[in-house]
C-alpha cells in the first residue's frame, strides 16, 4: 500500500519544468488502456456467447432426447449452464 501512494506521489510530480505534462500524458494513456480492456473483454464475452451458441444448435437433437426420457426443461438448462461453467474453469485454469 506504501508503494502504491509513494508511486502515486512520483507520477503527480512534474518533471522540470515539463508543469505536470508528463502526468496527464500517462493519465491519458492509462484511459487508452482501460477503454481497450472493455473493449477486449466486450469481444470476448460475444465470442464465448457465439461458440455456446452454435454448440447448443449443433446438440439440438441430444438435448431434445434428454426431454424424451423425461428430464425438465429446467434440469436441461441447468445441465448446459453445468457444461459450460466446467468448461470455462478448465480453459481458465489452463490460460493460468
Amino acid at each position: 500500500m506504501a508503494e502504491h501512494h509513494r508511486l502515486k506521489g512520483i507520477l503527480n510530480r512534474p518533471i522540470r519544468g515539463g508543469d505536470g505534462k508528463i502526468y496527464r500524458q500517462v493519465f491519458e494513456i492509462n484511459k487508452d488502456f482501460i477503454i481497450f480492456d472493455i473493449i477486449l473483454l466486450l469481444a470476448t464475452l460475444l465470442a464465448g456467447l457465439g461458440v455456446m451458441l452454435v454448440q447448443l444448435q449443433a446438440r439440438d437433437r441430444e438435448l431434445a432426447l434428454y426431454q424424451v426420457l423425461g428430464m425438465m426443461r429446467s434440469q436441461v438448462i441447468l445441465l448446459v449452464i453445468a457444461e459450460g461453467l466446467m468448461i470455462g474453469l478448465a480453459g481458465g485454469c489452463l490460460a493460468v
